[in-house]
């Protein structure tokens, strides 16, 4: 019996200082205190890349233009399966607050790995990392 699928669209937000923008989970929450990139799960009828702008609204009230696709991944659980589909963003407006996490912050790309992530963002990261060796001037 094949366990049921959730789409997640996750956003990898970059500012024009070229730092990426993380937030911390809240310690009840599951893999509680850890920190991620921002995003959530797909509605009907709606494209990864309108959910992504959608729950980085809802999560951050910030509006991001999404650019390139970094990396798609799927990470199973007992009950559940998760595609991720991750993608760069590109901030526009808004100062994030956490409206649905302890704390938001930007922080440099290389500052990432003082930051405990779940195991399913490290592949995200070393992602963003090759990206951004690749395409230095990628936002300026």
């Amino acid at each position: 019996e094949s366990l049921p699928t959730e789409f997640i669209g996750i956003g990898v937000v970059l500012n024009s200082e070229g730092k990426v923008l993380i937030d911390q989970r809240f310690d009840e929450a599951l893999l509680g205190g850890m920190w991620e990139f921002p995003g959530g799960k797909q509605e009907p009828e709606e494209n990864i890349k309108e959910t992504i702008v959608r729950e980085l609204r809802e999560e951050l009230a910030i509006e991001v233009e999404v650019g390139d696709l970094l990396i798609s991944l799927d990470h199973s659980y007992s009950h559940k399966k998760l595609h991720f589909v991750v993608h760069l963003c590109k901030w526009i407006s808004g100062d994030p607050v956490a409206l649905e996490s302890q704390q938001c912050r930007w922080v440099k790309p290389n500052e990432l790995d003082q930051y405990p992530f779940p195991a399913a963002n490290s592949k995200m990261i070393s992602a963003l990392h090759n990206y951004l060796q690749t395409h230095k001037s990628i936002f300026i």
